[in-house]
């Protein structure tokens, strides 16, 4: 199964209440709007992305697991949605839970975050994966 590599992890983190098992760390999360819980992003309405789930975040519906921001190498878009080095410093969205996207392979744009590179040769691309303000709805803080 494919894996994101991680570049420069933040060091704030938020805690956040899962809509769904999560089986291995490393997934791009999202939050869903209707019910304010964490799942494996997906291009859907109605989600934001908040993002990853770190080493060790796994569990099951109900749990609480820790995601965080930073910088890191998700999968390329194979189709016409493939980032190139022409994209660096513009937003790319999210394909799936690893992957990437321009806004041609993206159906509901669901943000990531700012391209930082694009290694062509690996088929990744670096995207600085903010961690969102959601007061209220989890618990952040700094290690």
């Amino acid at each position: 199964m494919p894996d994101i590599t991680r570049y420069y992890v933040s060091m704030v983190h938020c805690k956040v209440e899962l809509g769904e098992d999560v089986d291995r760390p490393n997934y791009l999360m999202v939050l869903k709007a209707s019910d304010s819980k964490a799942y494996k992003a997906t291009d859907v309405t109605g989600v934001r992305v908040i993002g990853v789930n770190n080493d060790g975040a796994i569990g099951e519906t109900g749990d609480n697991i820790i995601v965080q921001g930073g910088i890191y190498g998700f999968y390329n878009d194979t189709g016409t949605g493939a980032l190139t080095k022409a994209d660096i410093g513009t937003v790319c969205f999210v394909k799936d839970s690893y992957t990437v996207t321009n806004s041609t392979g993206s159906t509901n744009l669901v943000m990531v975050g700012r391209v930082m590179d694009v290694d062509e040769a690996s088929d990744r691309v670096y995207v600085e994966c903010p961690i969102v303000d959601y007061s209220g709805i989890y618990e952040q803080y700094s290690s």
